[in-house]
Order: C-alpha cells, then sequence, then structure tokens
C-alpha cells in the first residue's frame, strides 16, 4: 500500500504575516546601526547653538511665556540673549529644537542645565570652559533624539522605495540610504538635518498615496501636515513640498488623453508626454490649495516669532538667510567656477566622505582624535572611489528604470522631487558644505534603489 507524499504550502497570510516581520527586523536592524554611532560622531559647534535653541522648548510648552518668544524690533532690553535668540529664530528650524527639549525635560535636564550658544571666534577650550559645549550626558540625549528622527526616516524610506519597486527595491534603498557617510554624521548630530530627512520623506510617502487618485479628506490633511512639519523643520524643505505638491496636481488634474500634432488632427503627439488620467477626476488642484493652507498654518502656529508681524516675517527670513549665506561665502570662499560645482555636485550625489567641519581653523586639532575613533568603528558609512563608482552606475541605471515608469504615480513623484532637488541644491548652494547637499541623499538611493526593481512600468504602484 503506497502513501501519496505530502507537502506543505504556507497559507498567504502566513507568509505575508513571514515577509512583514523580515522586514521589520531588517529595517530595525538599520535603525540600530544609525542609533549605535551617537555617542562616537564628532562633535560640531551648531550642536551646541541648536541644543542652546531648545530653551524655546521650556519657554513655551513649560512656563507658556509667548512674550519671550515673540519677534520685536528692536528686541526687548530686559533680556541680553533676546536680540541673538531672536534672530536664531528666524534663519533656523524649530522641530529639532522642541524635540530635544521635550527629550531633555523627560530625561531629568532643565532650562538651566543648557549650554549657551557656540561662540565661532574662539577655540574649542574658551567654549568649554565658559558653558558654550554642552556636558556629554546632555549632548548624548539629544543625539540619540536626533538618530532616533534619522533612524525613522531609513524606515520611511523603506517604505518609498517598497512602493517603486517591490521588497528587493526596498532592502537597496534602505541600505544604500542607512550607509550614506552624510546622512549618518548629520542624522546623529543634534542638528536640524534629521527632521527634514524625516518629515520630507514622510511627506513624498504620501504624496505616493495621493499621485493619481481622487483626494480625500485624509489625502489632504496628510499632506498638509507632512508639509508643515517638512518646512517647520528646515526651511529647505520648501523643495520637497513644492516637488510633491506640483506631482500630485499634476497627477490628479484632468488633462486631455493625447496632444494634438497639428491643426485638425487628434493624432497622439510623441513629443509631450502627459501623465495618465487619474483613476477618478478631482480634487486635484483644490485639494492642493487646501493642504496649502495647512501646512502654512501648520508652520506658523510651530513658529511664535511670526505671529506679532507675519505678513512681513518671509521678507525678513530670506534677508536674514541671504546675509548668512554671504557672510558664509565671504569667510570661507565660494566656488571658483562652474565646474566646481558640477563636480561637488557629482561628488556629493555620490555619498562623499563626511565633511566633518567646514571651518578649517582648529577644528582639525580640536576634533582629530574623535574622527580617528568614528571611522575606526566601521560607523561612519560607505565612501571611496570604488563604491562612488558603484553608485554612479546603480543611479544611472536606476534613473533610466524610473524614466520608463514616469508613469506610475509613485514613481512620477520620486522623479519630480530628484529632478528639483538636484537643480534647487546646484543653483542655490554658494559653497561646497556637505549639509547643503543633504537633501540629495533621499532621492540618489531611491534612484540607485531602482536599478535592482524587476516590474514593469505597469506592475509600479
Amino acid at each position: 500500500m503506497g502513501y501519496a507524499a505530502a507537502t506543505y504550502a504556507p497559507e498567504p497570510g502566513t507568509l505575508q504575516a513571514m515577509s512583514r516581520f523580515l522586514d521589520a527586523l531588517y529595517v530595525g536592524a538599520l535603525m540600530l546601526f544609525i542609533l549605535s554611532g551617537c555617542f562616537l560622531v564628532p562633535f560640531h559647534g551648531d550642536e551646541s547653538t541648536i541644543i542652546y535653541m531648545s530653551r524655546d522648548y521650556d519657554t513655551l510648552f513649560r512656563r507658556g511665556d509667548l512674550a519671550h518668544l515673540l519677534y520685536r524690533d528692536p528686541p526687548p532690553t530686559d533680556d541680553p540673549q533676546a536680540g541673538t535668540l531672536q534672530d536664531l529664530r528666524l534663519i533656523n528650524g524649530v522641530v529639532n529644537k522642541y524635540w530635544y527639549g521635550f527629550m531633555w525635560s523627560i530625561t531629568g535636564f532643565g532650562a538651566s542645565d543648557l549650554n549657551d550658544q557656540w561662540l565661532w571666534g574662539a577655540d574649542l577650550n574658551f567654549n568649554r570652559a565658559n558653558g558654550h559645549v554642552p556636558t556629554d550626558q546632555l549632548l548624548f540625549v539629544c543625539r540619540w533624539a536626533s538618530a532616533l528622527l534619522t533612524g525613522l526616516s531609513a524606515a520611511v524610506v523603506f517604505v518609498i522605495g517598497q512602493r517603486l519597486g517591490g521588497r528587493r527595491t526596498a532592502y537597496v534603498v534602505a541600505l544604500i540610504y542607512t550607509l550614506t557617510p552624510s546622512v549618518l554624521l548629520n542624522g546623529r548630530r543634534a542638528m536640524m538635518e534629521s527632521g527634514l530627512l524625516l518629515f520630507g520623506a514622510l511627506l513624498v510617502y504620501v504624496g505616493q498615496r495621493a499621485a493619481g487618485k481622487r483626494l480625500n479628506v485624509g489625502h489632504i490633511i496628510a499632506l498638509g501636515m507632512a508639509a508643515g512639519l517638512t518646512v517647520a523643520s528646515k526651511h529647505t524643505g520648501v523643495i520637497v513640498v513644492v516637488a510633491v505638491f506640483g506631482g500630485v496636481v499634476l497627477m490628479n488634474s484632468p488633462h486631455p488623453k493625447s496632444l494634438s500634432r497639428g491643426r485638425g488632427t487628434s493624432r497622439p503627439s510623441r513629443y509631450i508626454p502627459t501623465p495618465p488620467l487619474p483613476r477618478e477626476r478631482g480634487l486635484g488642484g483644490e485639494g492642493i490649495f487646501v493642504a496649502s493652507l495647512l501646512a502654512l498654518t501648520v508652520f506658523i502656529l510651530l513658529n511664535p516669532a511670526w505671529w506679532s508681524d507675519p505678513l512681513r516675517m518671509p521678507g525678513r527670513v530670506l534677508a536674514a538667510r541671504q546675509a548668512l549665506l554671504s557672510g558664509q561665502v565671504k569667510t570661507f570662499g565660494g566656488f571658483a567656477s562652474t565646474p566646481d560645482r558640477l563636480v561637488t555636485l557629482a561628488r556629493e550625489s555620490l555619498s562623499g566622505a563626511p565633511q566633518y567641519f567646514e571651518d578649517k581653523t582648529g577644528w582639525p586639532e580640536w576634533i582629530g582624535d574623535q574622527v580617528i575613533r568614528y571611522e575606526a568603528s566601521g560607523l561612519a558609512g560607505l565612501s571611496g572611489s570604488i563604491w562612488t563608482v558603484i553608485s554612479g552606475v546603480l543611479l544611472i541605471v536606476g534613473a533610466i528604470r524610473a524614466l520608463r515608469s514616469w508613469q506610475s504615480g509613485s514613481v512620477f513623484i520620486v522623479l519630480i522631487w530628484a529632478a528639483l532637488t538636484f537643480i534647487t541644491v546646484y543653483i542655490l548652494t554658494p559653497l561646497d558644505w556637505q549639509r547643503y547637499y543633504l537633501p540629495m541623499a533621499a532621492p540618489v538611493a531611491l534612484l540607485c534603489g531602482m536599478a535592482f526593481t524587476t516590474r514593469s512600468p505597469r506592475q509600479v504602484a
């Protein structure tokens, strides 16, 4: 008597649950890698300044002292630091400083434990001796808080990659992003970049979900909230907002299925491509208009400094930022030529080596030992000529595949984001500072990951 061989096939729901569990383990490991470098990452003077600014959390949320946060011209004379804080509020984002304030408040620190602003005209020893450097414990808490936002951004980038080309693409995208030296360095430091990385990626993900569909109330609220938090993290987040909102409008607005090549003919044009019609028309431009109003509301609510004179504040902020950039170029030197600008753009697009300091006066000696320990730890990320070539090839192949799949809403949003980021960063960045090129990290990782996708344009979400 014979017995038929029996085979066990897991239920589809079980396989899906296993896949999600493995995805969570993978992303969790990447987040732990980011968090593990918090203590070793070399110090930067701007960390002192951002932690100094985090006293606004105590002023606003714990003491409710709104009067000291409103902009005044001239600044009040009863507080010797009012003018400095007022200027810092104009040119910097607020999300990270509130987040750091919340984290140090729940870990036992108070406003009296905070350091003063970093003095760029003095050396490290003077700053440390005179209270302009945070204690190791306070610095670690704020760095851990920053790295947590960066780790969450890696999780969002993973999900964006999954919508682009499936799990294989997502795994590659998240790995490249996590091992990007500039992401690890600036995303671990107690500065503003981690908030921009997280909420910018979150906005792109929401845009992917909204593109090519009828915008509902959930889409509009999510777009508005994510956009407001992105710009409130750092003003350069406007690039992401314009790209995502513009991409959603293009994908969702009704338009002809084809364009005429000439008068009296309905033959489709081969030269002017148009996005596909959304599956359900309507609420394209109208929904984005409402989302824009919501984003503006979120941004202003998080910026009490704007409340006293909101109409004139954009001009003041632009003037302050222009003055800051002009001063940086005058002090450190800008690009000598267009080729220099292009070389820097290409280098930072392809995972350039970490730039530990912008001011070369004193900093190589002050943090030289820290740099050696950080790089020896294996936590600094991937850089070097071999990786530059590999990432360059992946970027070209991935960009070609993405362009061939541009009719997908998810791919279209990422392409618009990448193109606008590259163009804007190239035009507006006046000097070779790696932090100013950081917005390119996620788009580059996503395009590199597209080199591994096996989906056809019709299969891409």
